[in-house]
């Protein structure tokens, strides 16, 4: 994609955070909303059919298609849970929303740096007064080729599922298994065609490396 900066959650994720919340917590069921749904990754993945969808960038196949911070589309339908992967320079305003009009839960798939109390903005306070229930911490994975060099290659911070249900007080720390690590593995090699065919990447890995440093190089 061109015009908006692109990743899919991992399907193995996906399954986990599902997986783990009808083990331990309450399940994720009901109403469910995917405000930034991109291609459906956590959709397909959730194998769960009651979905309300959207995502600003028309492109892709949603129910609505208006900014997730934009409060009027919270407004406008009744939804149990928010399940999402939000850009995280954005997920304060959209949990935000997520938590006051989500009537059960939210799960959202960040950063593990969003736990960091930052010291001016909106993050100096906000998880310390709105605690997660759960944080479900996540191997490292190469979401994207790197801009300088082409190649697939990880964040500088691992990721985690943070989950909110409400009228909740007990707090949950918890590891992915070795069952979603090795899943991981077997999932990396489609999912790195399929997003290398999202970015219109081809030919040898070469010069899949080198149109994907030109693509960046453009959009600078």
């Amino acid at each position: 994609m061109a015009d908006f900066e692109f990743y899919e959650t991992a399907e193995p994720f996906t399954r986990w955070l599902f997986a783990y919340m009808r083990q331990h917590q309450t399940p994720i069921s009901g109403r469910l909303f995917e405000p930034c749904v991109g291609n459906s990754a956590i959709v397909r993945a959730s194998n769960h059919g009651h979905w309300f969808t959207n995502d600003l960038d028309s492109r892709w196949p949603a129910d609505a298609h208006k900014s997730a911070t934009d409060e009027t589309l919270w407004k406008a339908h009744e939804v149990d849970w928010t399940v999402t992967n939000p850009p995280f320079t954005l997920a304060v305003p959209i949990l935000t929303h997520a938590l006051k009009y989500s009537e059960i839960g939210v799960a959202m798939y960040l950063r593990l740096s969003i736990h960091e109390p930052l010291k001016e903005g909106v993050r100096r306070t906000f998880f310390a007064e709105n605690k997660p229930t759960a944080t479900l911490v996540l191997p490292r994975f190469a979401h994207q080729r790197s801009r300088a060099k082409g190649i697939w290659s990880t964040d500088s911070m691992t990721s985690c599922w943070c989950v909110w249900r409400k009228h909740e007080t007990l707090q949950r720390i918890d590891y992915a298994p070795e069952s979603v690590i090795d899943e991981l593995d077997s999932f990396t090699p489609t999912y790195r065609e399929r997003m290398d065919a999202i970015m219109g990447f081809t030919g040898t890995e070469k010069q899949r490396q080198a149109q994907c440093i030109a693509r960046w190089k453009q959009a600078a």
